[in-house]
């Protein structure tokens, strides 16, 4: 994709950043695209399918949707699909996206002309690299991550992961809040509230997440009643927080398709293969009067750097 395919900056750009989704995504981009933008700190799902999809986008406004146009319906199709986001007030808060292996010039033209595609129209016979780089420009100009710049797993209601320390030979165990690859909040008892003090250094604090258990140096950033945010500190080896991140991704990736699953609502409208260039001229209208929405689902979060 030219930079010339680019869409202007955004009009909004949501403080908690937009969730990004792929539909029908190519194999390739697996491992060419979503890992290493996840890697990044951008929250991505995979959605299972077009029934599912809207009901979906209705739950997420202003995320980002990228559709491989390849498979299952015929250009044509996907150009009214895309078209019928514009005529719900929800819908069209989803900032759309375009991927195509076998779009010629003419199809990417219609594309681009008569649709508003915010997030562009990609070509993947480009090079893995110049494709990955064109999709972290339009992320970064659309406000994807917002004022945030980490993803935080909320740990309430996760078993698998624990911490402790020890001190003076004495073993206390810590309930951790939420954790991010920067950092974590935690909920300590009265009997170790005295260790807690803002810049106080631990370097012991054990964190067992599944079967995995790594040892991180965390100095104490806030303390707010009996919560303590600790940042994780420079001697923290970068596998850790890469294996911190994966764990974080792998809990969010199963709670989503879990939820996907279990969606009830389905999309199952058979889109015609003509374009009615009436009904374009509508839509158009109906994108003058786009509301602006500043919110968050909770599958997972993108963090501020300030509270991991």
């Amino acid at each position: 994709m030219s930079e010339d395919n680019v869409a202007s900056p955004s009009r909004e750009n949501p403080k908690f950043g937009r969730k990004i989704f792929f539909l029908n995504p190519p194999l390739s981009f697996d491992k060419g695209i979503i890992e290493p933008l996840r890697d990044e700190e951008y929250e991505i799902y995979v959605l299972p399918d077009i029934p599912s999809t809207k009901p979906i986008m209705l739950e997420n406004k202003d995320a980002m949707l990228f559709i491989n146009i390849d498979h299952t319906m015929t250009f044509k199709q996907w150009f009214n699909y895309i078209l019928s986001y514009k005529d719900d007030p929800v819908l069209r808060t989803i900032f759309i996206g375009v991927v195509s292996e076998r779009a010629t010039t003419s199809d990417q033209q219609l594309f681009l002309e008569h649709l508003t595609l915010q997030c562009g129209f990609h070509i993947i016979s480009t090079s893995t690299s110049i494709l990955l780089n064109n999709f972290e420009k339009i992320l970064e100009l659309n406000g994807a991550k917002g004022n945030r710049k980490y993803i935080r797993l909320d740990c309430k209601d996760i078993k698998v992961i624990s911490a402790c320390f020890v001190n003076d030979n004495k073993l206390y165990e810590i309930q951790i809040n939420n954790i991010s690859s920067v950092g974590f909040a935690c909920t300590f008892s009265e009997n170790s509230a005295h260790l807690f003090k803002e810049n106080a250094v631990f370097n012991n604090i054990s964190f067992t997440f599944g079967r995995t258990t790594i040892v991180c140096p965390s100095v104490v950033f806030r303390i707010m009643d009996n919560t303590a945010v600790f940042l994780f500190t420079n001697s923290m080896p970068l596998r850790y927080k890469e294996a911190i991140r994966t764990f974080i991704h792998t809990v969010l990736i199963k709670k989503f398709d879990l939820h996907a699953k279990n969606t009830m609502m389905k999309d199952m409208t058979n889109y015609p293969n003509v374009i009615d260039m009436s009904a374009i001229i509508m839509a158009k209208e109906a994108e003058k009067k786009k509301e602006i929405f500043d919110g968050d689902t909770d599958f997972g979060n993108l963090e501020n750097v300030d509270e991991p």
